[in-house]
């Protein structure tokens, strides 16, 4: 596991800087407030839990090879739609 640990700090890395553009794209509409920061974070954290919630569910019933390859392909697949 240790070779997906710079993969899995680049996604956290990533996470967060959509978390400031989301702040800097909803700035002119709303202000900048408690509320703006509060709903950001939390769908932010709800959806993570989500993820985290379906990668184990997958990683538990799927053998090991096909698991990297979906674990892998994710943030590819995610980077590539944004």
């Amino acid at each position: 596991m240790k070779k997906y640990e710079l993969l899995v700090f680049l996604t956290g890395a990533v996470t967060l800087s959509l978390e400031v553009l989301a702040s800097r794209i909803m700035t002119p509409y709303f202000g900048v407030s408690l509320y703006i920061w509060s709903g950001i974070l939390s769908i932010t954290l709800v959806f993570l839990a989500i993820g985290y919630r379906a990668g184990g569910a997958v990683s538990a019933r799927l053998p090991l090879p096909t698991i990297e390859f979906l674990f892998l392909a994710a943030p590819v697949t995610s980077a590539l739609a944004i």
